[in-house]
């Protein structure tokens, strides 16, 4: 027998939508690496007198949703991702005077921008293509790569 969906009741201030999870048909947390194999999620289902937990690989992320969706029956899936968002002060001051509507900076990337792609080697970090390292290294230092940005180092 299927879940019943979430219910919506009003409450908060201003008579505000809220849910009460009494039951969803799944509810999905997925951690976030750069690396594949690290992308890993645990998928709760409701069962009798509480939840089941499952944990396994994000696996392929172009086919990621359409996977809940059919394991949530077509019905809603509650999906949380850990991973960062946002900019720090210092490096958004870097980008011209800082950054303060993160989504428009999103926005500003151009699909031939650099940004996104992570680097190999910490003497190809800038301000500019700021991820690193695609590969762990010995020796690699939050210290270094934040001199790479122009940033005081790391603590």
């Amino acid at each position: 027998m299927p879940a019943p969906s979430p219910r919506f009741s009003p409450g908060g201030k201003g008579g505000s939508e809220r849910v009460v999870l009494t039951s969803w048909p799944l509810a999905v947390h997925a951690d976030w690496s750069v690396d594949p194999r690290k992308r890993w999620m645990a998928l709760a289902l409701p069962a009798p007198g509480g939840w089941t937990v499952e944990v396994m690989p994000v696996g392929e992320l172009a086919t990621l949703l359409s996977r809940l969706l059919v394991r949530a029956g077509g019905r809603a899936v509650a999906l949380g991702l850990d991973c960062p968002i946002g900019l720090p002060r210092a490096y958004a001051a870097l980008l011209g005077g800082g950054v303060s509507d993160f989504p428009a900076f999103l926005r500003s990337l151009t699909a031939a921008s650099d940004f996104f792609r992570v680097c190999d080697d910490l003497d190809e970090v800038a301000p500019e293509r700021p991820f690193y390292p695609r590969h762990g290294r010995a020796g690699m230092t939050r210290a270094g790569f934040a001199a790479r940005l122009g940033l005081e180092a790391a603590g």
